[in-house]
């Protein structure tokens, strides 16, 4: 695994959850609030000082001075500042447009890098997403 989105939803991060994962490169975190880390252990193997943390807009001292979150290197705060992101967003910069069409068809492609919000991305709400929800978002996007 390569990049992580921490839904804005979650508060806490059990020891060891992201533990070896040494090719993480980029952390989005949506939670206003840092989620709660159980001990150092959350993201212990994980490179903190190469590791990207974005965060919501004005959330990053929050984040720089949380417990583990402290320990990484680069925080941004450059993402939306809204708990609730809009179905079709998937790439979670609060627009649903083309960019999105293009991240949904990747991922559906086994292309899983960038941002990429999952919760936004079924469109028709069948638990998957698939080819269905890339023509959806098209659709959407086209205005039809």
């Amino acid at each position: 695994m390569r990049r992580l989105t921490v839904g804005d939803h979650v508060t806490i991060i059990n020891a060891n959850e992201f533990s070896g994962c040494a090719n993480l490169s980029l952390i989005n975190s949506m939670s206003t609030t840092p989620p709660v880390c159980a001990d150092a252990s959350a993201f212990s193997g994980v490179d903190k000082a190469t590791c990207a943390l974005h965060v919501p807009i004005g959330c990053k001292d929050a984040y720089q001075t949380a417990l583990v979150w402290k320990d990484f290197f680069s925080v941004t705060d450059d993402l939306p500042n809204d708990t609730q992101v809009s179905q079709g967003d998937v790439n979670g910069d609060t627009l649903v447009d083309v960019s999105d069409v293009v991240a949904i068809a990747n991922y559906v492609m086994g292309d899983a890098s960038g941002n990429f919000v999952v919760e936004n991305a079924d469109l028709n709400s069948n638990g998957e997403v698939d080819v269905a929800d890339v023509v959806a978002l098209a659709n959407i996007v086209m205005g039809e």
